[in-house]
């Protein structure tokens, strides 16, 4: 295995029709990793491959009755789909970076998307945005009007999705990162489903969404109970459970 590459095995070929790359990691919010295993999950994606690194972590899950592997390549549609099942370091980062933006050339995909969470405390009352985006030099250059607003200066994506983007940046693909605006004290179904509906605008496909909505909902409420226990445990500690 070279030193800046990771191994990536196919275990069939991806669909002919395969133009756009998508991924995302448990960033802000786990909207990334949300959207990501939600776009696999939904649409029942066919697992393609793989990714190995000279330091694979020293756990692994299940997924639909089989081993989940940390980085598992899928295919559906025009999409191939890099789904982490767990956030690599930052060395694994550059040579899974490395492999896919040579494998993404070989394969004559055509441009990239990745999805990450901006926290919710940058947006401005006044924005009728809900995210904001990151494009590379290459991606403007074919694209010179974009409808949602870049990311304002001074602000700093971090982990495998800053070095992923770096990596496509110097490499001279097409990418775009997505920046749903997240809450940052638990996952965040909510802004992952506003990535796939932009998503499923730009590309015209269909992805439900439906369900991540519910958990957000579900989240919501566990987080509204957390706030009652602790008022309640509050209240008894001072003596008095009136609120």
């Amino acid at each position: 295995m070279e030193r800046r590459r990771a191994k990536l095995v196919l275990e069939r070929e991806p669909s002919d029709s395969c133009r756009i790359f998508i991924t995302g990691f448990k960033g802000v919010g786990y909207v990334g990793y949300i959207a990501v295993r939600h776009i696999v999950k939904s649409t029942n994606a066919t697992r393609v491959g793989y990714l190995l690194t000279p330091t694979l972590p020293p756990f692994i899950t299940t997924y639909s009755g089989r081993l989940a592997l940390p980085y598992e390549l899928y295919s559906w549609d025009k999409f191939l789909i890099l789904l982490p099942n767990v956030t690599p370091n930052m060395l694994d980062s550059q040579r899974l970076a490395y492999t896919i933006v040579d494998f993404l050339v070989e394969r004559n995909i055509e441009e990239a998307i990745m999805i990450g969470g901006l926290s919710r405390r940058f947006k401005q009352p006044s924005d009728k945005f809900d995210m904001r985006i990151i494009a590379s030099s290459s991606f403007l250059l074919k694209e010179k009007s974009i409808s949602v607003p870049f990311l304002e200066e001074g602000l700093y994506v971090v982990g495998p999705l800053a070095i992923f983007l770096s990596v496509f940046e110097v490499s001279k693909f097409p990418t775009i990162a997505i920046l749903p605006y997240a809450t940052i004290e638990s996952p965040d179904p909510s802004a992952a489903s506003r990535a796939i509906t932009w998503l499923c605008k730009r590309y015209g496909v269909n992805i439900e969404v439906e369900e991540l909505h519910k958990s957000a909902k579900v989240i919501r409420e566990l987080e509204e109970l957390e706030k009652l226990v602790y008022k309640v445990e509050e209240r008894r500690r001072l003596g008095t459970l009136y609120m």
